[in-house]
């Protein structure tokens, strides 16, 4: 502003002086007014509080306008004179920062227009008053416009203020640059994040912090996408002014603003997001190859166990048939208990593992719901029978006779709870009570209750009923025997059939365990397939099937023998897939009972061949799966291989009985 008064001074002392009537000009204010500019000018350059500069210039600004308004009084208000003064007046109270110094501005100017024309003569005094008055007027719209100035500039301010305050608290890093990549401003977390004082990043060209320059073809591909909507973003490599990289999410926005294009860098170091996730990347890995390696030592083990409890329990079988006096059958039935009592450990921690990994998969098959009750209850009849416990079934009315679900996990979960009362009861009864709870859009809601007069549960050990190898009481282990597993693995099967299990008790009086299912109900009553025959008709029948055993494993081939045998079947054992496929040419058989695991051909790839080999066609006879894998899994591969039956070992033997018969049928 000194520079301006300077440079004003010296216009118009030259158009008053020389091009004008100069004898009603003076030299001296010229003079005074640009010593005063040339001072406010120096002092510009000197250390100083800008609160002194300020002041001083507010002075020239002053002694300027004195200047400009004794001009125009000495020279009768000449019109020249008078847009002189107006457009001072106007500028300099612009130039004020705030409302305040601009109304005292205007009134001073006016005050010191109005003493000019107080001491000028009464002739021209006229005139005086009407200029005074104009300016007066002029003076109170440029008070309007200042007035309107400084709203504009407190609401920008304010607005400025806030969108770099919310910039600032940011964690991202801002940059605005040029259509080219100039820096044309930072922010301060954009320093910090390249290694630079932000004001430093001005000038810079963007490009050079990519670890690879854009080639022209992504330059362009980049500048399209831009250009059609408005903004850009990915994860980039880019480096520091060490030359240190980092991963970076960047953010580009086009913004065009008063015929400028901006684009606005967004920019946020997601190394540490990207190390994260790639260590939990790396961690899920890990779980489920540890899950994978669990599953497959599982089935393995499974199988390693399965196949010489076959034998084991096969033999037991076949030699409580034989002649024996009461000693040799006691020790015969306690090896078959002692074996049954092991198998059951070995599927409750075959389900405890799918349970946990959550791959138990629920078949939906309709079943008879009353048949199935009944099955369990003659189950556990021997075990009350032998303590003297009497046992009680209700099925209330409206319970369906047939539902659709899974029966086996079903006949699972009450089992569990009616073997464990029938254990845990000394006298009394157990009793087993069905009712339906709901029935919505052919959806079953189904209530279990298991009830006994057993020994109960303390109240302090119910949260840890339900927890996996939990038992109530040490002891227990020792006394009744059993896993810790029973309990949790009906509960994750009851939560996977929609359902919740509850219980109360009382120690020392009983307890009570009810769960509820949910099953569709069906259409039609399910006729359950009759295969109680005789002993005479069930000889003749047998006696006539050829059966081709699959089986590598030299005791489990004489148990499946001597076992088929003693029914009357005609057997030929095979020791691979191969075998299977050479005797299938050279002999008819009416049923075909296929171990997996074998050697140069398993059991899988032998049943896809004559399934699918043309050279077989009408050879091929029904395929059971006889195997030591008793996965859910293999239970799958063995029905997408085109198997009809799933029988697991230890083989029982009513369940063989049944494909036995059910061959026969289909054969006569």
């Amino acid at each position: 502003m000194s520079v301006i008064g300077i440079v004003i001074s010296a216009f118009f002392a030259l158009v008053f002086l020389v091009f004008l009537d100069n004898s009603k000009e003076l030299v001296w204010d010229r003079v005074v007014v640009g010593v005063i500019s040339a001072l406010v000018y120096g002092y510009s350059f000197m250390n100083i509080p800008t609160k002194r500069f300020f002041r001083a210039s507010s002075f020239l600004f002053y002694v300027f306008t004195a200047q400009v308004v004794i001009s125009c009084a000495l020279n009768d208000y000449e019109i020249i004179h008078l847009l002189a003064l107006f457009l001072t007046l106007q500028a300099i109270a612009i130039s004020f920062k705030t409302q305040k110094a601009t109304v005292q501005y205007l009134v001073t100017t006016n005050l010191l227009l109005f003493i000019c024309i107080i001491i000028m003569p009464s002739s021209e005094r006229f005139l005086g008053v009407y200029v005074s008055l104009s300016f007066m007027i002029g003076s109170g719209l440029i008070f309007f416009i200042v007035r309107t100035k400084v709203k504009f500039q407190s609401s920008t301010k304010l607005q400025k203020e806030l969108l770099l305050a919310l910039i600032n608290k940011t964690e991202d890093s801002i940059v605005v640059t040029d259509f080219e990549g100039v820096i044309y401003e930072a922010t301060p977390q954009a320093g910090k994040l390249f290694d630079y004082d932000y004001q430093e990043l001005e000038g810079l060209d963007i490009s050079d912090f990519r670890k690879h320059r854009l080639t022209e073809e992504e330059d362009r591909i980049g500048v399209s996408k831009l250009l059609k909507e408005k903004f850009w973003n990915d994860e980039i490599r880019m480096k520091k002014r060490d030359g240190s990289e980092f991963d970076a999410f960047v953010s580009i926005s086009w913004i065009h603003m008063f015929n400028l294009e901006y684009l606005v860098y967004r920019i946020r170091d997601i190394s540490e997001d990207n190390a994260a996730k790639a260590e939990l990347i790396k961690a899920k890995e890990d779980a489920e190859a540890a899950a994978k390696a669990k599953a497959e030592f599982l089935a393995t083990m499974s199988h390693e166990i399965r196949t010489p409890m076959n034998g084991v329990i096969g033999m037991t079988e076949l030699l409580g048939d034989t002649p024996l006096n009461e000693e040799q059958k006691n020790f015969v039935n306690t090896i078959q208990i002692s074996g049954k009592n092991l198998l059951t450990i070995i599927n409750d921690i075959l389900d405890f593992s799918k349970a946990e990994s959550g791959k138990i998969e629920l078949e939906e098959a309709p079943f008879d719901l009353e048949q199935t009750m009944d099955e369990i209850m003659d189950l556990v009849a021997p075990s009350a029978n032998k303590k003297n416990i009497e046992l009680k079934k209700t099925i209330n009315k409206g319970v369906p006779k047939s539902v659709v679900g899974d029966s086996t996990r079903l006949k699972q979960i009450v089992l569990n709870l009616i073997g464990n009362a029938v254990k845990f009861t000394h006298e009394g009864s157990v009793e087993l009570a069905v009712r339906k709870r709901s029935s919505q859009e052919g959806m079953l809601n189904l209530e279990f209750a298991i009830i006994d007069t057993g020994i109960g549960i303390p109240s302090e050990k119910m949260d840890f009923l339900f927890e996996s190898f939990s038992k109530v009481d040490s002891s227990t282990t020792r006394k009744y025997g059993g896993t810790g597993l029973g309990l949790a693995i009906s509960k994750k099967l009851i939560e996977l059939m929609g359902g919740k299990v509850m219980v109360s008790s009382e120690d020392g009086k009983g307890s009570k365990f009810t769960f509820n299912v949910h099953l569709d109900s069906v259409q039609q009553e399910i006729v359950p397939e009759n295969i109680e025959v005789s002993e005479t008709e069930e000889e003749s029948l047998l006696s006539t099937l050829n059966v081709l055993v699959a089986e590598d494993n030299l005791i489990n081939q004489q148990v499946i023998k001597l076992l088929l045998q003693k029914k009357g079947v005609n057997v030929t054992i095979a020791n691979n897939g191969l075998e299977v496929l050479n005797l299938v040419n050279s002999d008819l058989f009416d049923l075909i009972l296929m171990d997996i695991q074998m050697p140069e051909m398993d059991g899988l790839e032998a049943t896809e061949r004559l399934l699918t080999d043309d050279q077989y066609g009408s050879r091929v006879p029904d395929i059971i799966a006889m195997t030591a894998n008793a996965m859910d899994q293999d239970r799958r591969n063995c029905e997408q291989a085109g198997m009809k039956g799933f029988i697991s070992k230890p083989i029982n033997v009513e369940e063989l009985k049944t494909v036995l018969l059910k061959a026969a049928r289909h054969k006569n």
